[in-house]
């Protein structure tokens, strides 16, 4: 009985350890701009907090921030990465927020959500984008215009 125990420690703990709470993305720029930075992804007791740092941005400008379905940043604007994930029919779960440029063109962004997750799942960020648009949230639309920067999300190592 004891072994038994012992053993199934083990593999829960090992379980454990292959589910991810961490994920990192990296931005790429696109439609003809330099927007780069990076974007991480910890998920803590039921919520994700999400922080992007970049640069190259219209300096005073807003700019969206989305998560969208396909993890394919490929194409000069990004056309692939499909429309903004909407776990659980909440259109607006994949909206983050925006990013105010400063005097430098750098930009930051700390939000946390109890819709998305790291984990494995249908709110999971995972396999999917994350942009950053010329223009502020678009609320509503599960269209992002205008992608300037966009990131595949995978999980960190």
């Amino acid at each position: 009985m004891h072994r038994f125990a012992i053993l199934s420690a083990a593999i829960a703990i090992a379980a454990c350890a292959k589910t991810p709470t961490t994920a990192t993305a990296t931005f790429e720029p696109k439609s003809g701009t330099q927007v780069t930075g990076t974007a991480t992804f910890d998920e803590t007791n039921g919520s994700t907090t999400i922080t992007v740092a970049v640069k190259s941005l219209t300096p005073g400008k807003k700019h969206a921030v989305a998560i969208h379905e396909h993890g394919d940043c490929s194409g000069a604007n990004a056309a692939a990465v499909g429309d903004r994930i909407q776990p659980g029919g909440d259109h607006d779960a994949g909206l983050l927020g925006e990013i105010t440029a400063g005097a430098d063109g750098t930009g930051a962004l700390k939000v946390s959500s109890g819709k998305l997750t790291v984990k494995p799942g249908d709110a999971s960020v995972i396999g999917k984008s994350i942009v950053i648009s010329s223009d502020p949230p678009n609320p509503g639309s599960l269209v992002t215009f205008g992608i300037i920067s966009c990131g595949v999300i995978e999980a960190a190592k």
